[in-house]
């Protein structure tokens, strides 16, 4: 009975622990995420989550998909100077400058960016969800869903400011 009671404290306080744990973005669980790191130049990609192992490099110019997101450290899948695809560990700063704006439906075509000032990624068509994630100068980082994928983009902050309207 008593190893019984420990076993139960022991769950319980493990389910507390979890509770007690800040949200996460909605991507944190999605495997479909695709976005840009925020520099331009090369990204430490790492072979464990708590960024001390180097395993390999990104470049500015290469479309990673998110795995999963905390606080630290992002999961991510991405190719490899071999060409083949390699999972590996960056700091979430890299790719994102927020996590906890408002949602809000566009009412007009936005252009999307990888980075601050940085090459076109696009656009978000007109009636799009979008949630804001933080900002970066005269950029907000937003994101959506497109053509069956989350997306993570930057787009003018006075662009966006008029699509809300």
């Amino acid at each position: 009975m008593r190893k019984t009671l420990k076993t139960m404290l022991r769950m319980l306080i493990i389910l507390l622990l979890f509770s007690s744990i800040p949200a996460l973005p909605a991507c944190a669980s999605a495997a479909k995420v695709k976005c840009y790191t925020i520099s331009s130049g090369k990204t430490t990609v790492y072979s464990n989550s708590s960024l001390t192992r180097k395993s390999g490099t990104v470049s500015g110019s290469q479309e990673i998909k998110v795995l999963s997101v905390s606080r630290k450290y992002s999961k991510i899948s991405y190719t490899g100077s071999d060409k083949k695809t390699k999972t590996g560990y960056i700091s979430t700063k890299a790719i994102l400058c927020g996590t906890d704006g408002k949602s809000f439906k566009i009412q007009e075509k936005l252009n999307t960016y990888r980075r601050p000032g940085g090459k076109s990624a696009g656009s978000i068509p007109k009636g799009t969800k979008v949630k804001v994630l933080g900002t970066s100068g005269k950029y907000t980082q937003v994101r959506y869903s497109k053509s069956g994928s989350t997306r993570f983009a930057f787009v003018k902050t006075s662009s966006l400011k008029s699509a809300r309207k």
